[in-house]
């Protein structure tokens, strides 16, 4: 019965074995056929045993069923169409027997058929019958999909499996050749790049015993090297080819080319197309267009333009691609007139200017190709003349009747807050949404930017961070809140900063650790040290922006600068609970406030540091030093410096002014100049601080050691050092000079 017969397996056959009960019951949809299967069959054998080939799966089937009869058996629709039919309902027989029918009628291969087909049979576990097909797709041109692709496993692909039409003469060449290529797919030299040139010796040597080889054994080296993905190997392919006044078709010639181009082997693409001109082959131009195109990639300027005039000259109109990347390159190098020179003549070849062409130049005009120095992070400023030629390029679009789009309005404003030009910047952006293109959250990040920088008022820029907070077709970000608290931060607007950055926690956004910092080191430098502390109580909430150690730093220095040493020291221990290692900021932090009141706090905490593995540097001591000479105390001075001096560390300028400054307050002059003159001698040069403490102390001196100050104040105008106002002040005065 056919319901039982169909499902039955499928009958295998593999090289040389007819399956006839296939042919019977692929005939069972062909009623009026049924009686020619067999006589199909035979003439098959008989083919089979002629030539010496294998029978191919459903290339058995029937072959040689008359048309008439095909036709009234398969109806009003297609063979591929029914195809799908039957394949979409697991009858992979019938399938076959209907592509087989279709191939025989010559009709156009339906490549969905094909494909599904193939990965049928792969999914039945038939490869070889897969392999077969996905081979005789290949053959007659069909658009294989990568499903297909992958659905026959790499070992069956490469075996030796021919396309299922038979040649009906077999010569001894031709069979020599097949035999050539059975052996490139069974040892795997055609699927790399490193056997491509053993394939082409081979290739070489029958060439040169005489075997005349036939198109299709090139095509098939050809294809097995692009697939390779070795263009260099298929080319040097073709070209021998050519030379043999073989000629492959022109769409053969173009796709290495193309894949030539795409591996940056222009010379050889350009050797194929003359190989390919001079054999008189038809071809559409694309592969030369590609040329130019991939010379375009490259930026080369004069090739380009050879092959737009070539391509002119040959009557064929050019892709508007070459113009579009080599109006970037220029832009992006910043030559604006050579980038609008480029849209030109695209204009002139009668190429329309799209939106997606506008918007390319205009992002390569506001990020241009720049080098930055070496350990820097900041690009150099956009020249004004460039943002003013990306506004032209804007208006030109909207002459040309082309509506920009967020894109295009989006390079401008970004351009004019690149070159400082927030006024522009902004008034961009208006006329952006008075056209109603929606602003993105870019444009909105590059007005609030571009105010931030050119030092408006705070109030300004967070008059355009609620504009931003009530689109609600955009995102606002920690960005733009964090360029609004900087810029109340600047202008020393803490308590509206903080305001701000609150109201960014409570839209669950992570403000920026430099953030808080900022803010606890405005609070801590003016003696809000609850406030300081307040804001590291938030930082510990907010798990993304964790208090680091310049938090901790920045509240040990403002209590111990109070001389709140318990607090400081709290602080501290804070600091190593969080899993931060106090470091030499810390403790350095700790003794310079703290020696202030008490100068005995500083070997204390020294002696800690020790203790901590923490080496104190030359800040350490100069802070000590410092606290010394402002409490008088000469010795304590010295003897800082001495210990500095045990540690192999070099004294500074403010290591020398503490011990001169001592010995000022301290009425010993003499002891003071002599170290001036140690100061003169070291690596550090004097500064209008050295000069002011021994003027200022010659003033505190007794009766008649003017003329000393005046010395010295003479001294250091020939030095060439320029004074402060409070250094001009105490020199004048010690000088008797004060008006």
């Amino acid at each position: 019965a056919p319901s039982s017969a169909a499902t039955k397996p499928l009958g295998l056959r593999c090289r040389g074995a007819i399956d006839v009960r296939f042919s019977l019951l692929a005939a069972l949809e062909a009623p009026a056929a049924l009686a020619s299967a067999a006589a199909g069959v035979a003439v098959v054998a008989s083919r089979s045993s002629m030539s010496g080939a294998r029978c191919r799966c459903s290339s058995v089937s029937l072959t040689s069923t008359p048309e008439a009869s095909v036709s009234s058996s398969i109806g009003p629709l297609q063979p591929s169409s029914r195809a799908r039919e039957y394949l979409s309902n697991g009858h992979l027989e019938q399938a076959i027997w209907l592509l087989d029918e279709a191939m025989r009628m010559q009709q156009t291969p339906d490549s969905a058929a094909f494909n599904d087909l193939i990965v049928a049979l792969a999914q039945t576990r038939h490869l070889r019958e897969a392999a077969s097909w996905l081979d005789t797709a290949w053959e007659a041109g069909v658009d294989i999909s990568p499903a297909a692709y992958a659905a026959v496993p790499a070992r069956e692909a490469l075996m030796d499996v021919a396309p299922r039409k038979s040649t009906a003469v077999v010569t001894a060449d031709s069979r020599q050749w097949w035999q050539t290529v059975r052996w490139f797919r069974q040892t795997n030299n055609w699927q790399g790049r490193d056997h491509g040139e053993q394939s082409l010796r081979l290739l070489s040597a029958a060439v040169g015993s005489r075997v005349q080889p036939d198109i299709s054994s090139f095509d098939a080296v050809v294809e097995g090297l692009k697939a390779a993905q070795n263009p260099e190997a298929a080319a040097k392919c073709l070209l021998l080819a050519s030379k043999l006044q073989v000629a492959p078709q022109a769409a053969r010639y173009e796709a290495v080319v193309k894949q030539c181009c795409g591996h940056g082997l222009l010379e050889m693409a350009e050797s194929l197309i003359e190989a390919m001109l001079a054999s008189g082959q038809k071809h559409s131009g694309e592969a030369m267009k590609t040329i130019c195109f991939s010379h375009a990639v490259r930026d080369n300027s004069n090739e380009v333009t050879s092959w737009l005039k070539r391509l002119r000259a040959e009557g064929l109109q050019p892709h508007l691609g070459p113009y579009r990347v080599m109006s970037c390159h220029r832009a992006r190098s910043g030559s604006v007139t050579d980038a609008v020179n480029w849209l030109d003549e695209a204009c002139k070849a009668r190429l329309l200017l799209d939106m997606v062409c506008y918007n390319e130049v205009l992002a390569a005009l506001v990020n241009p190709d720049q080098e930055v120095e070496a350990g820097s992070s900041v690009r150099k400023r956009l020249p004004t003349a460039t943002a003013e030629a990306a506004a032209q390029l804007l208006e030109r679009m909207l002459e040309e009747s082309l509506q920009p789009d967020t894109d295009s309005f989006r390079s401008v404003i970004c351009g004019y807050a690149q070159a400082g030009n927030a006024t522009w910047c902004a008034a961009c952006f208006q006329q952006m949404t008075f056209v109603r293109i929606a602003p993105d959250s870019t444009c909105y990040q590059a007005v609030l930017g571009s105010l931030a920088q050119a030092g408006r008022p705070g109030q300004e820029v967070a008059k355009w961070l609620r504009k931003m907070v009530d689109d609600e077709s955009v995102e606002t970000d920690e960005v733009a809140y964090n360029t609004v608290i900087t810029s109340f931060l600047k202008e020393g607007n803490a308590q509206e900063a903080g305001r701000w950055l609150k109201q960014m926690v409570a839209r669950h956004l992570v403000p920026d650790r430099s953030t808080y910092n900022q803010l606890i080191s405005d609070a801590s430098r003016q003696g809000r040290l609850e406030e300081a502390a307040f804001w590291l109580d938030l930082m510990k909430a907010t798990q993304m922006s964790l208090p680091d150690a310049e938090s901790y730093n920045l509240l040990i220095r403002g209590h111990a600068f109070v001389g709140q040493e318990s607090k400081a020291a709290d602080f501290l221990g804070q600091m190593q609970a969080a899993k931060l290692t106090p470091d030499v900021v810390s403790y350095t932090a700790l003794i310079s406030g703290c020696t202030r009141r008490d100068p005995s706090a500083a070997s204390r905490w020294l002696r800690r540091m020790d203790a901590a593995a923490v080496a104190p540097n030359v800040v350490t001591y100069n802070a000590v030093m410092t606290s010394c000479s402002m409490q008088s105390d000469r010795q304590g001075t010295e003897l800082w410096l001495g210990r500095l001096q045990e540690q192999r560390l070099q004294p500074d300028i403010v290591s020398f002014n503490a011990v001169i400054s001592s010995c000022c307050r301290t009425g010993c002059l003499e002891r003071a100049e002599d170290w001036f003159l140690r100061l003169q001698g070291a690596a550090c040069r004097p500064d209008a601080a050295s000069y002011t403490a021994l003027c200022n102390g010659y003033y505190h001196a007794k009766q008649g050691c003017s003329a000393n100050a005046k010395h010295w104040l003479e001294s250091m105008q020939g030095s060439r050092i320029q004074l402060d106002a409070l250094a001009l002040k105490v020199s004048q005065r010690a000088t008797g000079l004060e008006p």
